[in-house]
């Protein structure tokens, strides 16, 4: 096939993509004011609660079974790569640029967190349908890129909430945990005292502002050495788990694509719910019709979130960081990720389906994950992780097209 055509074939996806967003984001301008933040707020919540998990979880337990989870071994390894080779460059920008500290973090994770799950649902399946031949069963081809790149997601989904999460969190706020998790230890001990001196104590504390909390520590001077260690290790553990995202992680999505694994790895489940013979088959057409509701809500919410970037945080973001940010991610990492699958497909580490590579090699490819702002949102950093975004998107609609087109002329 020619590259010229292998390039329509790529474009085709992305300029739909373009045109739907486009469409959101005039939904949500004043002057129609169809999609308003609250309307994107609630569909938002729709998409995330409802509609990806049902999507997630048809596609997931229909294609999964024992044998594909084992030959599927790559793709958490290819998901791991793509925040290790982000992390690498990042942290170069940051070396080479020096920005603002606020900046530093921000700048590494926008280049290390890519939206390797949600954009992917939205491409690959567009590529399967405008192939031209590429792909024979468009049908089949759909259902195992979405089972391929569902898969992908719930790992992605574990490190933001996780690595990403803690990346983004500002050094104040990790002194103020540190501080909250050893006051503890140190009224504990006290209580081991007189009550004359425990109440002294506690008046001292209380009058303590949050500034002035690091010279409590001062008192575990008075405190044997062994049980002031093991009050420390015990009270961080449980502070680390009250604060730990378990909630996040256990999020729908993640919980969906749980169910499809035991859905899809006990052949009696299988049976019960998939399949046209299925006796319990109405419960997955109705989780398939909820599921076809996802993709054109998600370019919606992409369009109209994205008008966000274009008015607010552009001041406070630097003209060269922003740069070598789109740079890293768009440019960069997609080079360096094709080595690796390439270099791994050489080896003999990755199936001969080309569909399977294809979804490596595009989860390299993507912009920067929305997970991002939601998280720096979080620690008011919303606005400059915004304008990261809004440009990455808009240039990711050539980038991503020439990184597609190239990766079905090497497949192919």
């Amino acid at each position: 096939m020619e590259f010229l055509s292998i390039f329509v074939v790529a474009s085709v996806p992305i300029v739909k993509v373009l045109l739907l967003g486009a469409f959101g984001a005039l939904l949500a301008t004043p002057y129609l004011n169809i999609l308003p933040q609250d309307a994107r707020y609630h569909l938002n919540k729709l998409v995330f609660s409802v509609y990806t998990p049902a999507l997630v979880f048809c596609n997931l337990a229909q294609s999964v079974s024992p044998a594909k989870i084992i030959d599927w071994w790559f793709l958490p390894v290819n998901v791991i790569m793509t925040f290790f080779i982000g992390t690498l460059l990042g942290l170069i920008v940051v070396k080479v640029l020096k920005p603002q500290p606020s900046l530093e973090r921000i700048t590494v994770a926008c280049c290390s967190s890519g939206n390797v799950g949600n954009l992917p649902l939205l491409l690959v399946p567009a590529v399967c349908l405008d192939s031209k031949g590429l792909f024979k069963q468009s049908e089949v081809c759909i259902q195992n890129s979405l089972a391929y790149v569902s898969f992908g997601l719930a790992i992605t989904t574990l490190i933001l909430w996780t690595y990403t999460f803690h990346l983004l969190k500002p050094a104040q706020f990790k002194e103020r945990d540190d501080l909250t998790s050893a006051n503890p230890t140190i009224r504990n001990v006290v209580d081991s005292g007189s009550k004359e001196a425990q109440n002294e104590e506690l008046v001292v504390m209380k009058s303590f502002t949050e500034e002035e909390q690091f010279e409590t520590l001062e008192l575990q001077e008075f405190v044997p050495q062994a049980q002031a260690w093991s009050d420390i290790f015990r009270n961080k553990m449980k502070d680390w788990a009250s604060k730990f995202p378990l909630g996040i992680l256990l999020n729908p999505p993640n919980a969906a694509v749980v169910a499809a694994f035991i859905v899809g790895g006990i052949p009696l489940f299988k049976r019960s719910l998939v399949g046209s013979d299925a006796p319990l088959r109405l419960i997955q057409d109705c989780l398939s019709t909820l599921g076809t509701a996802a993709l054109p809500s998600m370019i919606l919410l992409l369009g109209g979130n994205l008008t966000q970037g274009s008015s607010s945080g552009s001041e406070k973001m630097n003209a060269s960081v922003l740069a070598s940010i789109t740079v890293v991610k768009l440019v960069l990492v997609p080079a360096l990720g094709l080595c690796f699958v390439l270099g791994a497909s050489h080896l003999g580490l990755v199936p001969e389906d080309p569909l399977f590579r294809l979804v490596l090699l595009v989860q390299y490819a993507m912009p920067s994950a929305f997970t991002i702002g939601v998280i720096a949102q979080l620690y008011n950093m919303g606005e400059q992780v915004t304008i990261v975004l809004f440009w990455s998107y808009i240039c990711s609609v050539l980038t991503t097209t020439v990184w597609t087109t190239l990766y079905l002329w090497i497949l192919f």
